[in-house]
């Protein structure tokens, strides 16, 4: 079900922009408690859509034995967010699951790493606003 509702947002220069926000819920994930075998991860959305960013930048990238724990734990500290999720594979390019997960106490600045195609601020206040607005009750 999606929410649909209008939202006013400031921009760099002071002018008001509408916009709309959508209300995206979490993709479905491993029991972090019984993880399952490689070859069965991919079935749940959150991992596919892990391995299917990470191939896009690293196309040998691949979900296997060695890596699945690792990036099971991944999807499961990033709540299954697609966001969270894509900014992350992201970082596949340069880290393995295993250090990506070693580095995911400090997720916004893990997550905000890499090109500077979008403006600092603005990426830290989208960043900074989704981590506040999701955080685990």
């Amino acid at each position: 079900m999606r929410v649909r509702r209008p939202a006013t947002l400031q921009g760099d220069d002071g002018a008001s922009v509408s916009r709309y926000e959508f209300a995206v819920p979490p993709l479905s994930l491993p029991d972090p408690l019984h993880v399952p075998a490689h070859e069965e991860l991919v079935q749940y959305a959150a991992v596919a859509l892990f391995v299917e960013r990470a191939q896009a930048v690293k196309p040998t990238f691949v979900l296997s034995e060695d890596n699945a724990a690792a990036l099971a734990q991944i999807c499961i500290q990033l709540d299954g967010l697609p966001l969270s999720l894509e900014l992350a594979a992201a970082r596949s390019e340069l880290l393995s699951p295993q250090a990506l997960l070693g580095r995911l106490n400090h997720r916004l600045a893990v997550l905000m790493g890499g090109r500077q195609d979008v403006a600092i601020s603005a990426r830290t206040k989208v960043l900074e606003k989704f981590f506040l607005l999701h955080k685990p009750a």
